[in-house]
């Protein structure tokens, strides 16, 4: 059984987004899914191992507020890699009307996938096209979690006691 999309691959597709654009993104709202770049513009990260989507109202009166560049994400998690389809919001935001509004607190919809294409289906004029398709096994989630860990460690130690793991650490490999 495959396990869901989660923070780990979406940190995964946000680094190939960030190669890709050549810049470098952080969150602008708590939600995960909406990140900013330093030149204002707006990215919508989506992903799963099904069909459907979602984007919340808060994401979607976001944009249609503040945002003059805005670019959605949806990955498709395989069993070993990433799809990343990717594409501008302008074509999505203009078909809002033909999503279902399941709860009425998110714009849900689903995706078919086509030859390096992703359409919604609700709306098949709205196209994603293939960024490209990553390795993302289990080892690499692995890392990942480590990754995260040590960070943790680190942003909780004192200037100090980095210092002494750094020195140690020197130490240690000669």
């Amino acid at each position: 059984m495959e396990i869901k999309f989660d923070n780990i691959d979406r940190q995964h597709v946000v680094d190939e987004i960030q190669k890709h654009i050549g810049s470098k993104l952080s969150h602008t709202t708590r939600r995960h899914i909406y990140l900013k770049d330093d030149e204002g513009k707006t990215y919508v990260v989506l992903g799963g191992i099904d069909d459907w989507h979602g984007i919340p109202d808060e994401v979607i009166d976001d944009i249609e507020k503040n945002c003059s560049e805005s670019f959605l994400s949806i990955t498709l998690k395989k069993r070993k890699t990433l799809k990343i389809y990717f594409g501008t919001m302008e074509p999505f935001m203009k078909v809002l009307g033909q999503l279902d509004r399941i709860g009425n607190d998110k714009y849900t919809f689903h995706v078919d996938e086509g030859n390096d294409l992703l359409v919604i289906r609700e709306a098949r004029s709205v196209t994603l096209d293939l960024l490209t398709e990553v390795l993302h096994s289990e080892s690499d989630r692995t890392n990942t979690k480590s990754k995260e860990g040590i960070n943790k460690l680190l942003e909780n130690m004192s200037q100090s006691d980095i210092k002494k793991l750094v020195q140690n650490l020197k130490i240690s490999k000669i």
